[in-house]
């Protein structure tokens, strides 16, 4: 498994190409070395993009996992198709995503729906309670608990503080039984 090592990753555009470049020649060296003949890439983040596109150059076969997803008002829907049409083999996570991959594929017999891996790994995870959570999170539950993700439009960043107040005003409406639980997004 190739996992790239970095802890933290400026995202501004120039901040990410300068990144990928980095990629590109650390995975360049990496699979001169071990000349795989196959590699499995998951998802669509610029890591798996930088992998795709060493390995087509190295003429090295992709089996990628979770092809055909959308992500609207983001660039991962650009990279996913770049390692959707470079990959040999498809495993998508769901009915509608092979269909969105048929249309984009010449081989339709190479795309098979096993569902997504993550699932499998989300059942085997140890369950909290509400009050273990609590503990843990040093949080106090309110009679309702909202968890939000808010995924910023990566290719519309202009909008990002406008879409956020939307949803927070929204959200300010619910009234003082709720409680809100913000994560970062990825």
């Amino acid at each position: 498994c190739i996992r790239d090592r970095s802890d933290t990753i400026n995202t501004g555009k120039y901040d990410l190409i300068n990144h990928i470049g980095k990629l590109l020649n650390n995975y360049s060296k990496l699979l001169s070395k071990t000349k795989p003949d196959y590699l499995f890439i998951v998802g669509d983040r610029y890591e798996a993009f930088a992998m795709a596109i060493v390995c087509n150059f190295l003429n090295i076969k992709i089996i990628h996992i979770a092809g055909g997803d959308i992500s609207k008002g983001s660039y991962d829907d650009e990279m996913r198709t770049y390692i959707s049409k470079s990959a040999h083999l498809h495993f998508v996570t769901n009915i509608q995503s092979k269909k969105n991959l048929i249309n984009l594929v010449r081989d339709k017999s190479k795309i098979f729906n096993y569902g997504s891996p993550s699932l499998d790994y989300i059942k085997s995870i140890n369950k909290l309670n509400k009050k273990e959570i609590s503990q843990k999170l040093n949080i106090n539950f309110n009679k309702y608990n909202i968890l939000i993700t808010f995924h910023p439009e990566t290719k519309n960043l202009k909008h990002t503080v406008k879409n956020l107040n939307i949803v927070l005003n929204a959200l300010s409406s619910l009234g003082l039984s709720y409680n809100f639980f913000i994560t970062g997004s990825n």
